[in-house]
């Protein structure tokens, strides 16, 4: 077992990642499936578990047979810890490095617009890429079916203690679409629908054969709305949101999210 300490504020990388567009609120990326969960190599499968600040990456062959096995320890910002982590290779950039997609909350009881804090790293140490603070962060990877092109989506809450007001940034980077894409297509993935809702909507997911976890579901200040106990057998449930108040809503499995709106 490998230990590298991440020090992302004395080493930066020349990564191509562009701020294409800020938008005023929340944006859909329509035509679009959310790739979060593959972000792995292709053909391979990854399992962590998180320690404090060391994360312990498995990766395995599609064998099942064991990739690689390693010790990250993430030095985090002061005052912030380590709240959710996601993997790639080679999709923020070219070389053979791990990417690691960060996300860090405050320690202490502060509630305000450095709560939530996104920054991605290679593996070696190197910074890629500083996403800023907010009272709340969600960071979401998205292929365009259409061009097969890659975009990040960051969306930044801030909160002044009595409005919420919303940023969404869209960035450009020039990783490759690995060939597990492909059965993510075939599988057809739809985005929630319909959204807006005002009865009953959609909410797909991606869980591997066999597999059980659980969707959590938000309003915007973070506050858990509902838990659903979810499996591979079905990749969406039906959720009635009749008795919601109208605004924005997240969902999150196994650390990835996604928006909805109820109307």
């Amino acid at each position: 077992m490998i230990a590298l300490s991440m020090l992302f504020f004395f080493q930066t990388t020349n990564a191509q990642i562009s701020l294409e567009y800020t938008f005023d609120g929340s944006v859909s990326w329509n035509g679009s499936i959310q790739f979060d969960q593959n972000l792995y190599p292709a053909n391979c499968y990854y399992n962590a578990s998180v320690n404090g600040n060391s994360y312990v990456v498995k990766i395995y062959n599609a064998d099942y047979s064991v990739y690689a096995d390693t010790t990250y320890n993430f030095t985090p910002p002061d005052g912030y810890k380590v709240s959710g982590i996601s993997m790639s290779r080679k999709i923020f950039n070219s070389d053979d490095n791990y990417e690691f997609l960060v996300t860090y909350k405050r320690t202490d009881n502060t509630s305000d617009n450095t709560t939530s804090k996104v920054i991605l790293c290679n593996q070696d140490g190197s910074l890629i890429k500083d996403f800023g603070s907010a009272y709340l962060i969600m960071a979401s990877t998205y292929l365009h079916i259409a061009n097969n092109q890659f975009r990040l989506i960051v969306t930044k809450y801030y909160y002044d203690g009595t409005n919420v007001s919303v940023k969404t940034e869209v960035y450009s980077f020039p990783g490759t679409p690995p060939s597990s894409v492909a059965s993510l297509k075939a599988n057809g993935y739809q985005p929630p629908y319909p959204n807006p809702a005002n009865s009953v909507i959609e909410l797909p997911y991606q869980l591997r054969q066999g597999e059980m976890s659980v969707m959590n579901i938000y309003n915007i200040n973070g506050k858990l709305i509902e838990t659903k106990k979810i499996d591979s057998v079905f990749d969406k449930i039906l959720l009635n949101v009749s008795s919601y108040i109208k605004g924005l809503y997240l969902y999150e499995v196994n650390g990835v999210s996604n928006r909805f709106i109820v109307d």
